[in-house]
């Protein structure tokens, strides 16, 4: 069902979340807290994705390849379903399709939970799993691709600064903020960036379930609300954990106390 590829910066990501909830599972245990009878308990594992993603460990990033390796981890230890907890404004189109890439190879239930925003690359991995839910204020969408960037060439002139160019083809340079970008090049980079924003549309129509029409309504760079998500068909439910740990009960058909859900995967500082 899941299919995935790549795309440019994506502007919208995925957090932790609140809510303890007493279980008996065997043991006593809490949800999402670090004890350590939570963690020999939980049978749910979460990933916290709450910040931009990039395939780099940048500052201010979050490093797709490291989220992608403790999904995949979790997927092979004795779990039940994956949650991930989604508040995120996006980052690169490789980051998000890194991470789709290792919910995909997950042989588990997968659910998302929107705390916050699941915008532009958010929403390529929210779409990946599969259930989407969103709280009620969640921001949700903002299908698109940007390669956009501030030219200096004219601070540049100002400044009595002259750009030397010295390359091996006409489109090296090109997006050098220092370059100034001519019709024709202006053209190849919006190429470029259509090519990446139609392979993020065909994740988000296939994932979706999308006809072409319901498409064209949502891949324009817009983001919803959860209650208007929900009636583009971008999310499955308006809700929170309850709801979350619901659903999942439903699919494995247990009880949804005996579903655990362990503390969460976080990344970055």
């Amino acid at each position: 069902m899941k299919k995935y590829t790549p795309l440019f910066l994506l502007g919208g990501l995925l957090v932790i979340l609140v809510g303890l909830v007493a279980v008996n599972f065997n043991k006593e245990a809490i949800d999402f807290t670090s004890s350590t009878r939570t963690i020999a308990g939980c049978n749910v594992g979460v990933v916290s994705i709450d910040g931009s993603i990039d395939t780099n460990r940048a500052d201010g990033q979050l490093d797709s390849l490291t989220i992608a390796q403790t999904i995949r981890s979790l997927g092979t230890e004795n779990k039940k379903a994956l949650l991930v907890l989604i508040d995120t404004p996006g980052g690169t189109a490789s980051a998000a399709e890194e991470i789709a890439r290792a919910l995909d190879d997950v042989n588990l239930p997968t659910a998302a939970l929107v705390r916050g925003r699941a915008l532009s690359g958010g929403y390529w991995v929210a779409a990946s799993t599969d259930h989407i839910i969103a709280q009620s204020t969640a921001m949700v969408g903002n299908i698109g691709v940007t390669s956009s960037y501030l030219e200096e060439t004219e601070l540049n002139k100002q400044k009595g600064y002259t750009f030397r160019e010295i390359t091996s083809g006409e489109y090296k340079e090109v997006g050098n903020v220092n370059k100034f970008l001519s019709t024709v090049h202006r053209q190849y980079l919006q190429d470029r960036t259509n090519e990446i924003f139609k392979i993020f549309e065909s994740v988000v129509k296939v994932q979706r379930g999308l006809n072409q029409e319901e498409l064209n309504r949502v891949a324009d760079g817009k983001f919803y609300i959860a209650e208007e998500a929900l009636r583009l068909r971008l999310i499955d439910e308006v809700g929170g954990i309850a709801e979350t740990k619901a659903y999942l009960a439903k699919v494995l058909d247990v009880e949804p106390t005996n579903l655990l859900f362990g503390e969460p995967a976080k990344f970055g500082s």
